[in-house]
């Protein structure tokens, strides 16, 4: 296995000091499925303390001290060591009431989640696999390690990590994992919101997320997670058709599980199509809310639903004031709209339609952005002091100028110039004396 110079340097380094380490977790399994792994995580006999003595040159974080990681900050990355472990009595059913030390790697191994998360490896030891974790792997079985109602018991959020890792791997979950999830589901509830929230994005990011909601589904977790919004009405098409970011994501959750004949679509008003888009955005907002998303991502998700009822602009001075109103979501709302039309309309001449739509509006942006063309205030060149220099009162009267100038120029009637404009603004005001 091929590791960072870095990180075989910490392990080199708690190994001349007369401790033990291995590196464990999500590296060494990914490392088993030949993959790249982001992160790399050590374990090793030493105690927090110890760990901070052999590392007193370098810059550590005792973040996570309490639970026995030290965090070594090296030039290219940080490394999260931890003192081998077992961990006691879960009373909560999610975290362990005490946390006892080991000189052990078989008892650090022990407490971990599932038998591919349970393997650790060493640059002359080789793979230490107790419970048959790369076997696991080779059968794309997800398996707990002992006992899966106990694991499960001792942290509920396991249930969770059990569909993103079945999801992300193309694994099933082993028959006792399954039950285990099936018949703890409601625990769930005890869970944080944020901890729930950070396991689901993830899972609907990583890749398969309509298999995540499948097993979701099948195991009682989304009826639990998600009480206003059916598995049922999740399209799995259109999960599978947009982009992997979040908030594409979350808005597909959000956008219903029909598919529009034409007729449909023609016999439903403009105010129809706006007042579902609404309602759709407005659920998937208190949602995220529920599982205190951020404002951004709750944001992003109304602007991309919403989007759905919007009438894309066809002229250039439409384009440009729609430009003006998202200057940085527009290319974001095209392609969601991209992806998403085949699925919603299956029936073809609707759906070249809204392509042919989509299409030429994103042309219209491409003019806008290659030719650098005023879409906002701030894109004008005129400032409010200038209006003031030529006797506006400050207020809101400034801004009401500075729109009326941009509106102007967008429609081009009016050139970009400092002069014109002082020009225009000039006379606006006479004519309001006057009038």
């Amino acid at each position: 296995m091929i590791f960072p110079d870095e990180a075989l340097e910490v392990l080199r380094r708690l190994e001349e000091a007369g401790y033990e380490a291995w590196f464990v977790g999500g590296a060494v399994r990914d490392r088993v499925l030949g993959r790249e792994a982001a992160d790399v995580d050590i374990t090793t006999s030493a105690t927090p303390s110890e760990i901070e003595a052999v590392f007193a040159g370098e810059r550590t974080l005792d973040v996570g001290k309490s639970f026995g990681t030290i965090r070594v900050v090296m030039p290219r990355a940080v490394y999260e060591v931890t003192t081998y472990r077992a961990e006691r009595n879960y009373i909560d059913g999610r975290h362990p009431d005490t946390v006892e030390y080991s000189r052990h790697i078989e008892d650090d191994l022990k407490r971990r989640d599932f038998t591919m998360n349970a393997m650790a490896w060493h640059p002359e030891r080789g793979l230490l696999d107790l419970y048959g974790g790369r076997q696991d792997l080779a059968a794309g079985l997800l398996r707990a390690v002992g006992v899966a109602a106990e694991r499960m018991e001792e942290d509920g959020l396991r249930m969770l990590r059990a569909v993103r890792f079945a999801s992300r791997f193309a694994m099933k979950l082993e028959p006792s994992l399954r039950k285990a999830i099936i018949d703890q589901h409601t625990q769930i509830e005890c869970i944080s919101v944020e901890r729930c929230y950070e396991e689901l994005e993830r899972m609907l990011t990583e890749g398969h997320p309509d298999r995540a909601v499948d097993l979701l589904a099948e195991t009682g977790l989304w009826e639990a997670l998600f009480p206003e919004l059916p598995a049922a009405n999740v399209s799995r098409p259109l999960l599978r058709a947009v982009a992997d970011d979040a908030a594409s994501r979350w808005a597909a959750v959000g956008s219903g599980n029909r598919t529009l004949r034409t007729r449909e679509v023609e016999e439903n008003t403009s105010a129809e199509r706006e007042a579902g888009a609404k309602e759709r955005a407005k659920r998937m907002t208190e949602i995220l809310h529920r599982f205190k998303a951020s404002t951004k991502r709750s944001s992003d998700v109304r602007l991309l639903l919403e989007a759905r009822a919007e009438a894309l602009p066809q002229t250039l001075p439409e384009a440009r004031k729609w430009q003006g109103e998202h200057p940085k979501d527009t290319r974001r709302i095209l392609q969601f709209l991209a992806e998403i039309s085949p699925v919603l309309y299956p029936e073809g001449a609707w759906r070249t339609k809204t392509l042919e739509r989509i299409t030429h509006t994103s042309a219209l942006i491409d003019i806008i952005e290659e030719s650098h063309l005023p879409v906002s205030i701030k894109d004008l060149a005129i400032r409010g002091e200038d209006l003031l220099a030529l006797g506006m009162k400050p207020g809101k009267r400034v801004g009401t100028m500075l729109l009326y100038l941009l509106d102007q120029v967008i429609e081009e009637k009016l050139e970009n110039t400092t002069s014109r404009l002082c020009e225009a603004a000039r006379r606006k005001l006479e004519e309001g004396e006057n009038g």
